[in-house]
């Protein structure tokens, strides 16, 4: 059985909520149709005491339904706003890793042995005064690497 969203959920609580409006306007036409018509013996009879009870427990599932109504609402309002800070962030990450530079647009050739991260560490090692040789066995990979990302990154 497919999980019901909350859409269709309220679509749903909104039907029901309809009906025990329609059902309770019923009820409320008929007893003051019943009580026009009654008269003083009639005001404690079974049938009148039947209907009010019927009234109020129609009253009481309108109110129940009324009060999931509400709380569906709020709950798909949450998600609206949740859904809208984080195509924000999604928005915000792009905007800042647009800086990234592409060589191409279909990412073609050898991908980096690098990170960011790495590089940068290489960077301010080399800044610190270690060598470039010592950085190539440090980080196992050729003297012209090293060189090359320290000469691009400074």
């Amino acid at each position: 059985m497919p999980r019901e969203t909350q859409k269709s959920k309220i679509e749903h609580l909104e039907k029901l909520l309809e009906e025990y409006r329609k059902q309770y306007d019923e009820l409320q036409n008929k007893t003051a149709d019943n009580q026009i018509n009654c008269d003083k013996e009639f005001t404690n009879s079974p049938y009148k005491r039947q209907l009010e009870k019927d009234i109020e427990v129609y009253k009481s599932a309108y109110n129940t339904y009324k009060s999931l109504l509400e709380n569906s609402r709020k709950r798909e309002e949450y998600k609206d706003k949740e859904i809208e800070r984080l195509q924000a962030e999604i928005q915000k990450l792009i905007n800042e890793n647009s800086n990234l530079v592409i060589k191409n647009i279909r990412g073609a050739g050898r991908k980096p042995k690098f990170m960011e991260v790495q590089i940068k560490e290489i960077v301010k090692l080399y800044k610190k005064g270690e060598t470039i040789s010592s950085l190539a066995k440090r980080y196992k990979c050729s003297v012209g690497l090293i060189h090359k990302l320290i000469n691009e990154n400074l």
